[in-house]
């Protein structure tokens, strides 16, 4: 799974089970589990950007599947 910190920019990969990743930001964005599960925190989850796969292109969403325009 990868996601990107919308705090500092930072984009964060987890490529398989325990591959917990974070960001250096004071917002501490992370994600963990590759592909086996997802596991997202941060202090402030709104600032939270998920790279998802959509009719063949890959978009960037918030926490509430809406699109960012990044």
């Amino acid at each position: 799974m990868k996601i990107k910190c919308l705090q500092c920019g930072q984009i964060l990969e987890s490529k398989f089970r325990h591959d917990f990743q974070q960001c250096d930001c004071s917002n501490e964005t992370a994600v963990d589990g590759g592909k086996d599960y997802l596991r997202l925190s941060a202090i402030n989850l709104n600032l939270i950007g998920i790279f998802v796969e959509k009719d063949g292109q890959i978009i960037l969403q918030d926490i509430n599947g809406k699109v960012i325009n990044d």
